[in-house]
């Protein structure tokens, strides 16, 4: 018998993990533990079991050798858009639960849809963009969308100027910009000399940290950025 409370409860801790959890780690909260009657002993798939009774196809599961994980149910090729720019190998280990073969078809498919373009780096790296990149290069962006918004967030996240760099996965998800807005206006800013674009520590990142980067013009990742104009 399905049971709404424990399904939007389910919601809301995927929501806080960017929408997959391992089942184990997802049992570990007390409430839900409790009310899916979860013992010590429940292996992970009697644990999915228990979260299907109630939760009926409202989510998906996928194995990965031994691990099972809760996921959201999603568009591949939305999802695939949603990341966007990234390089053709960082799209693979962005959609890790589907097989490499699957990921080139939507590759392919949203190339030939129009919804997708390849641009390639001077070094001869292919990275994938949205097709509408090339207007949203043309403008710097969009009224609504303000230097001095962007300088808010930034300190906020600074301390007010005491960290040296900020994660700019940090600033993407404070901001909450669409992703092409966001990028254009680290670009202008970048541009300008009013910050600078830094590696950062890509090992203390998850993988969906990662993706919420930036990658410039030249292929390159960078994962910080400090404000130079003070």
């Amino acid at each position: 018998m399905q049971d709404n409370t424990i399904t939007e409860l389910i919601q809301t801790l995927l929501d806080k993990n960017h929408g997959q959890m391992l089942v184990s780690a997802l049992c570990k909260n007390m409430t839900l533990k409790q009310k899916l009657g979860i013992k010590s002993k429940d292996n992970s798939e009697i644990k999915r079991k228990k979260i299907e009774a109630v939760t009926g196809d409202n989510f998906m599961f996928q194995q990965k050798g031994k691990s099972v994980y809760i996921l959201i149910p999603f568009d591949p090729s939305q999802k695939v858009l949603d990341l966007l720019p990234l390089m053709p190998e960082e799209i693979v280990r962005a959609l890790h639960f589907t097989q490499k073969e699957n990921v080139v078809a939507i590759i392919n498919s949203l190339l030939e849809e129009g919804k997708a373009i390849i641009k390639f780096t001077p070094n001869m790296k292919p990275i994938v963009y949205k097709a509408d990149i090339q207007r949203i290069e043309r403008k710097a962006y969009t009224e609504g969308y303000t230097q001095e918004e962007f300088r808010r967030a930034f300190d906020s996240l600074s301390q007010g100027g005491r960290a040296i760099a900020v994660p700019i996965y940090q600033l993407r998800r404070a901001l909450g910009w669409p992703r092409e807005e966001f990028d254009a206006m680290l670009k202008d800013l970048r541009d300008k000399e009013i910050i600078t674009l830094r590696k950062g520590d890509f090992s203390l990142m998850t993988q969906d940290e990662a993706n919420d980067s930036f990658i410039d013009e030249n292929g390159f990742r960078r994962g910080a950025v400090t404000w130079d104009v003070r």
